[in-house]
């Protein structure tokens, strides 16, 4: 592995640098032109870390299932039982002038690429596309209204609306007072959470989907789901009822009527563990790749996958 990184190094030795600075908890600030490159070292320090249980309920993509494949903007694969990565931003997260490169290159690719298309050409553009939409969302175009927790808090409550009840609790935000309140307690945590379960009595017994992380960010959002039953409530169901139910509230508190998430979102079927472990990496690095401080972000992973080792390293690391 280190081969690699000497051979990173020669071409880019600053790239290196920069990561060895990340890996040992000093800030340090990455250019955009080299993000690809320290997040590469980054995920191939990982690779041993993904050989755990899967977690409960867990299913990649199996190739004794049937699966469909159906396209608007992005292609999208849908397998029943599957588990899903899932992307959805704000609708002034990308400027015109993005969303005119990103024409520009779909062009350009259809030239290339003539129909019919196989689906391992349609998967590579859907990857492409979205690693230049992720580094520009991490930019933070936009009004980025999520970085306010309050705000971020109503699309929190709904993309719980629904989760699978884990032993009778729910995720909820502490008020202001509470925050200050745990932090003074003995033995608190640096406050870098703000999630925490309680009991209620409140929450709907029907579970549609299980989450199993995911990160809000100032402008989008990042989330492992799996829908209990594709039939009743598929993935694109789950996902337009998160967008409605938060926009609603989070509207009515800014006053502003217009279109707040953009329309279609990206979602890959996570292939395996090792697929599954970089993805959840991926989330809880995000918002230091954006550089980004609490609490202009909301990290979570399910209980029951924690306890098994599936966790954020970056959380790791500091405890």
């Amino acid at each position: 592995m280190w081969r690699l990184f000497e051979a990173l190094s020669r071409v880019n030795p600053r790239a290196l640098r920069r990561f060895e600075t990340a890996r040992e908890g000093r800030p340090t600030k990455v250019p955009i032109h080299e993000t690809t490159i320290v997040r590469t070292m980054a995920a191939w320090t990982l690779l041993p870390m993904w050989n755990l249980p899967p977690p409960p309920g867990f299913q990649g993509l199996r190739d004794d299932k049937p699966l469909h494949i159906y396209q608007r903007h992005l292609p999208h694969w849908r397998q029943d039982g599957a588990t899903y990565f899932v992307t959805f931003r704000l609708a002034d997260s990308l400027p015109q002038m993005k969303l005119r490169e990103l024409a520009s290159f779909r062009k350009e690719w259809e030239r290339l690429h003539p129909p019919p298309h196989p689906n391992e050409e349609l998967d590579q553009l859907s990857r492409e596309i979205m690693q230049c939409v992720n580094r520009w969302l991490d930019q933070g175009f936009g009004a980025c209204v999520l970085k306010e927790p309050s705000l971020a808090a109503r699309l929190i409550e709904s993309l719980h609306h629904f989760d699978v009840p884990s032993q009778g609790s729910r995720i909820v935000r502490r008020t202001a007072r509470e925050d200050r309140q745990k932090k003074a307690e003995p033995g608190a945590s640096d406050g870098k959470t703000a999630w925490e379960d309680r009991p209620t009595e409140s929450r709907p017994t029907e579970g549609r989907y299980e989450l199993g992380c995911y990160v809000v960010m100032p402008n989008h959002v990042h989330a492992v789901v799996r829908p209990v039953d594709c039939s009743l409530h598929p993935l694109e169901k789950i996902v337009g009822g998160w967008k409605q139910h938060s926009a609603s509230r989070i509207q009515e508190m800014i006053g502003n009527k217009g279109h707040l998430w953009q329309d279609e979102a990206f979602d890959r079927i996570i292939r395996d563990e090792e697929h599954l472990w970089h993805v959840v990496q991926y989330i809880g690095r995000n918002p230091e790749w954006a550089n980004l401080s609490y609490p202009s972000y909301s990290l979570w992973v399910r209980q029951a996958w924690e306890s098994l080792g599936w966790t954020f390293e970056s959380r790791r690391t500091q405890m």
